[in-house]
C-alpha cells in the first residue's frame, strides 16, 4: 500500500460502491435529460445542478480508478492471485 497517495488507501469494496453509484447516478441523470429534451421541455434546475455535480465528481472518481489500476503484469498477476485466494 502506498501511503503517499490517498486514492490507493481506499479498499476495493468501497471503490466498487463508488464506481457503481457514480455510474448509476450518471446514467439516470442522462436518461432523464434525454427524456426532457425529447419532449421539448427545458431541463429543470435540479437536473442541471445534478449534471454539473456529476461533471465535477468525474475527476476524483477517475483519479481513484487510475490510482488503483495495476501498472505492470506482475501487479496484475498479484491481484489475480489475491482474487483466487479469496483475499479480495
Amino acid at each position: 500500500m502506498n501511503f503517499g497517495n490517498p486514492f490507493t488507501m481506499v479498499p476495493l469494496r468501497a471503490r466498487r460502491w463508488v464506481y457503481g453509484v457514480f455510474s448509476i447516478a450518471g446514467l439516470v441523470a442522462a436518461l432523464i435529460n434525454v427524456g426532457y429534451n425529447s419532449a421539448g421541455i427545458a431541463d429543470p434546475i435540479w437536473l442541471t445542478i445534478a449534471g454539473d455535480i456529476l461533471e465535477y465528481l468525474i475527476v476524483p472518481v477517475g483519479l481513484l480508478a487510475a490510482s488503483n489500476t495495476p501498472a505492470s503484469t506482475e501487479e496484475i498477476l498479484e491481484v489475480v492471485d489475491d482474487v483466487i485466494d479469496g483475499e479480495i
